[in-house]
């Protein structure tokens, strides 16, 4: 079980900060399920009454008392099942610091990626972005080093995914995710996507976000494209009102051709936005040529060029480019969600 996210755009972001949204905690949390079968309904109806059943048995102290001897006797501290449906109800009952503690309390490798899901869960409820990311990571290493069972893994509709994973509204939303690699893969990242956002659109005013935020979240948004164009509207938008923008990795991790398009057009015709995006910068082009007269059409030449390479290059796996973003450019993620 995890945390559904909210998507907003940065209209619905400010928004939002006039609401007043702690009532919401308190609501009865929505339960759904990723599966479509006829079971599913009674997968998530057992789970309620099951909750229901916990918070009858634990409504007075007589009950809670009688039932706390007889889980001492049948030895419960042993039953798996209980302990990730207590987890579970930490989660529903909006007691995300409680879970989180139980849930460092069972590490082993066989059920590691559903305690980093959970945990990324909880970190994100309380707006702990980089504790989040860092599940998220390892999630993903896990992912990597497990032996796939199957070379050719059939991608879902990653808008459909979105729809399913990101619900509207203040109202908690928690869901039964199938824990199949695709659904793990796309929730991690849209989580992560997520968290970026709120960063992103939580700045009072365009223009103000570091780079490090900007870059990340241009990585992150191609995963879902063209779903995020408008957030990547907002970021040309905050790089033209901050005058610059310096990613020195972007041909690492940036290929999409929309995206491309519009940094080779913003550069062409906003000539006052510094854009740095090579790995070798203007000024250390400058400073190896002998003349420094032309040194501005030269580097606008290597700008047009790498542009040009970047749009013919094979097409990159998305999936395997977004991951390997994540583990290995951690650090910038973590100081972009600060």
């Amino acid at each position: 079980m995890v945390m559904l996210f909210q998507t907003e755009s940065a209209t619905e972001q400010q928004e939002s900060k006039k609401r007043k949204l702690s009532a919401s905690h308190h609501m009865t949390p929505l339960v759904t399920i990723s599966d479509t079968n006829h079971s599913a309904a009674n997968t998530v109806m057992s789970f309620t009454t099951a909750v229901r059943c916990w918070e009858l048995l634990h409504g007075n102290d007589c009950l809670r008392k009688d039932f706390t001897r007889i889980c001492q006797i049948w030895k419960t501290d042993n039953w798996h099942w209980l302990q990730t449906f207590q987890v579970e109800l930490l989660m529903y009952e909006g007691m995300y610091t409680e879970a989180i503690q139980k849930l460092q309390q069972d590490e082993s490798t066989t059920w590691s990626i559903r305690c980093n899901l959970q945990k990324a869960s909880c970190y994100y409820m309380l707006n702990n972005y980089v504790q989040c990311s860092s599940c998220t990571a390892e999630i993903l290493q896990t992912l990597n080093s497990t032996q796939e069972q199957q070379q050719q893994v059939q991608r879902s509709n990653r808008s459909q995914t979105t729809n399913m994973l990101s619900q509207p509204g203040p109202r908690r939303h928690l869901h039964l995710l199938i824990t199949s690699r695709q659904n793990v893969l796309d929730y991690c990242v849209l989580l992560l996507t997520t968290c970026l956002k709120k960063r992103l659109y939580g700045s009072s005013t365009c223009g103000q976000q570091s780079d490090a935020l900007l870059s990340s979240t241009l990585v992150m948004l191609q995963w879902n494209w063209p779903m995020e164009a408008d957030t990547f509207i907002y970021i040309i938008d905050c790089i033209v009102q901050r005058a610059c923008f310096t990613y020195k990795l972007f041909l690492n991790y940036v290929t999409n051709v929309d995206v491309l398009e519009e940094f080779a057009f913003l550069w062409k015709h906003h000539p006052n936005v510094v854009i740095d995006l090579l790995p070798i910068s203007q000024a250390e082009i400058a400073s190896k040529r002998a003349l420094t007269r032309g040194v501005k059409q030269n580097a606008s030449e290597d700008f047009k060029q790498a542009m040009i390479k970047q749009v013919a290059s094979p097409c990159r796996d998305i999936e395997k480019l977004v991951q390997m973003f994540i583990i290995s450019e951690l650090e910038t993620l973590q100081r972009a969600l600060m």
